[in-house]
């Protein structure tokens, strides 16, 4: 989008169905290099299992998949406190292991999202479906 003239434009990112666009909130009011999504199971009603990183100054995207019987929810994005670049943080999502009826806060390094997890925090029990997120830091939290 235009602001100077009121135009804008759209376009197809890929053939991938995803929900959930999610960016590092920082950068807000700026032009947006990295955007992140949670793709969808075109087979299963209302299910996502991974998470889609486009970078749109490349048009390249990149994809954490989850195994066989693992769903993800929403992301959020935690940049790192002294980021200078736009995706320098981590990926947060809860994803449901169906396969053990457990769940995890599973975190992601958003510079690299192909690789293996930063951390999994595991939940005895499974987080329910449609669980959304947001990142707050502790000085947003005691602002007045």
């Amino acid at each position: 989008m235009n602001l100077k003239t009121g135009k804008w434009k759209e376009k197809q990112l890929d053939n991938l169905a995803a929900e959930y666009p999610i960016v590092n909130e920082n950068f807000l009011g700026r032009k947006i290099r990295y955007g992140y999504l949670s793709k969808v199971v075109i087979e299963r009603e209302y299910s996502f299992d991974g998470i889609i990183k486009y970078d749109f100054k490349q048009g390249k995207s990149e994809i954490h998949q989850f195994s066989s019987g693992r769903y993800n929810g929403a992301a959020a994005f935690a940049p790192r406190k002294e980021a200078t670049v736009e995706d320098d943080g981590w990926l947060l999502t809860f994803v449901s292991d169906e396969n053990t009826e457990t769940s995890e806060l599973l975190i992601l390094n958003a510079q690299d999202i192909t690789s293996e997890p930063v951390a999994r925090i595991l939940i005895p029990q499974r987080v329910p479906y449609g669980f959304h997120c947001n990142w707050i830091t502790e000085e947003q939290l005691l602002q007045k």
